[in-house]
């Protein structure tokens, strides 16, 4: 697995440096290369792995290199983080192989100097390990937590208050834990021969939805036998909690319904197959490279009913429509679990930026919907005031619209008292998400 190691130093470098994503930067690596599945699955956890825990693995660093981390250069500091995650979390890699394959890495990237490093911190982490935890335990909650399960302490605080700390530790908990896949059938094709073929060789593995027919879950991690299922059209990767906001939309044939922030297109696909591809959907997005990841969603999946507008949501012109899903960018706090760096990327003063952008595009929609038209407002967060903070704002604006009881599209356990989809990943055990359905009267 040496191979893999320098790999993932090689991405995270690389995420560092440029900034972009380390999920897009992972996909295109596993995608451009043959591995087979044992390296594929070894390089994810790797560098999923090391990005998610990256709060606590610092924190070691800091404290086993006391006053002098800043003096280490990148490149060490990241083998250091990849030789910690093995250590901590990779039980199948004895620790003497994650140390020697760790200093071979910096000898190899680097000089002897940078091998003697290496090997010194990560022994010495091994004998003071336990002194190290005990540390973490001394520290108050909203410190002790956001270390010990990696995540940013101002996030950690707002959690505490709204769920408490015990529901706040199974949160993290969830987050940290090998991402559940589910997957959503093409409702389009009569016949899921590879899916199907898969399901009856490891039934135990993939678990149907108890919300949202046609949809399964891979109960255990991460299975790479299904892009074959995926390369024909049979299934498209989403969570569950994605085609809540569809379902709540229920497009019917011959509509016109637009998907203002289109990409990636996952709930694009599932608006054309509930309509059985026929009427018009439109499908827009800001981002030229990412609409074209919807225009592959389309060739993939068959689809013939997609028009595509590139341009900003909340400006551009748009047709008339039956229908309108605003899925709307977020500070995405509801899929810590599968992206593993959004969580060190957002700041609490992001959030109010997101909300005006939330409620432009909320409002520019509602002006191309027709009357006694569809609009709902989703997003992938958990944060209160990008949820019914801006429904309310939006509603207090355009008194011609009104809330719709979304239990009676969705069983009721997702439901919140006002009649909005909000689901948690430590209560539901899928994304955390937010969704309600408004009427234009």
């Amino acid at each position: 697995m040496s191979s893999m190691r320098n790999i993932a130093l090689n991405l995270l470098l690389e995420s560092h440096k440029t900034g972009k994503y380390i999920d897009r930067l992972l996909n295109k690596s596993l995608s451009n290369n043959s591995f087979p599945d044992q390296e594929k699955r070894f390089l994810t956890e790797l560098v999923k792995g090391t990005t998610r825990m990256q709060g606590l693995l610092n924190f070691y660093l800091k404290e086993l290199i006391k006053g002098r981390l800043k003096n280490v250069k990148i490149s060490v500091r990241q083998i250091l983080i990849l030789g910690l995650y093995q250590l901590i979390y990779m039980d199948s890699i004895p620790a003497y192989a994650a140390i020697n394959e760790s200093v071979k890495l910096a000898k190899k990237t680097g000089n002897e100097r940078d091998g003697g490093l290496v090997n010194a911190v990560l022994r010495n982490f091994e004998r003071n390990r336990s002194d190290l935890q005990d540390k973490i335990e001394s520290f108050p909650d909203e410190k002790r937590i956001s270390i010990k399960y990696s995540h940013p302490e101002w996030l950690i605080k707002r959690w505490i208050e709204r769920f408490g700390k015990e529901e706040t530790e199974n949160l993290c908990g969830y987050n940290n834990s090998v991402p559940r896949i589910s997957v959503r059938l093409n409702k389009l094709l009569k016949k899921h021969p590879k899916i199907r073929q898969l399901m009856n060789k490891e039934p135990d593995k993939i678990i149907k939805s108890k919300y949202l027919e046609n949809y399964y879950t891979f109960e255990k991690g991460y299975n790479y036998s299904i892009w074959e299922a995926f390369d024909d059209g049979e299934l498209t990767i989403q969570d569950v909690s994605a085609g809540l906001a569809v379902r709540l939309l229920a497009p019917e044939a011959g509509e016109t319904v637009i998907d203002l922030c289109a990409a990636p297109g996952g709930k694009t696909g599932a608006i054309v197959e509930s309509m059985g591809d026929k009427g018009r959907v439109v499908a827009v997005d800001s981002d030229e490279y990412r609409l074209s990841l919807v225009k592959e969603h389309e060739e993939r999946l068959g689809l013939s009913s997609i028009d595509y507008i590139y341009g900003d949501g909340s400006a551009i012109e748009l047709p008339t429509a039956d229908r309108i899903l605003v899925d709307a960018p977020c500070s995405g706090t509801g899929v810590f679990a599968k992206r593993a760096d959004i969580r060190w990327r957002r700041k609490e003063t992001d959030i109010e930026g997101l909300i005006k952008l939330q409620l432009n595009l909320l409002q520019h929609a509602s002006e191309h919907l027709k009357k006694g038209g569809i609009l709902v407002y989703s997003t992938c967060t958990m944060e209160q005031e990008e949820n019914w903070g801006v429904v309310g704002k939006f509603l207090e604006n355009n008194l011609d619209f009104k809330v719709e009881d979304a239990g009676k599209y969705v069983p009721n356990e997702l439901t919140d008292e006002k009649g909005a989809v909000a689901t948690y990943p430590f209560k539901h055990y899928i994304d955390g998400s937010f969704c309600v359905r408004m009427t234009k009267n």
